[in-house]
């Protein structure tokens, strides 16, 4: 598979593969990256795909609170910043 990019600027990609015929247990599938410390990658996404809000709606004085499951079941320290999607700053 090959990606070659024609945009300007961050362009996102998606792609799926599925191979039939494939006995279901015994088979490893590995994908190269030039990612050194790809386990604490690993971490921080299953740590930043878990967080949520409280609710949907916040005011300008509201505290805004980050919440993980109680049963994540690992640990990761990470940084939140809030963008206000119709400001470019």
């Amino acid at each position: 598979m090959r990606f070659e990019q024609v945009a300007v600027g961050e362009c996102p990609y998606a792609t799926a593969l599925r191979i039939a015929g494939l006995p279901s247990m015994g088979v490893l599938v590995m994908l190269p990256t030039p990612i050194e410390a790809i386990a604490r990658r690993q971490t921080l996404e299953r740590v930043i795909e878990a967080a949520y809000l409280d609710r949907d709606l916040y005011t300008r004085d509201d505290e805004v609170t980050v919440r993980w499951p109680d049963d994540l079941g690992t640990t990761a320290s990470v940084g939140v910043r809030f963008k206000d999607p119709h400001r470019r700053r």
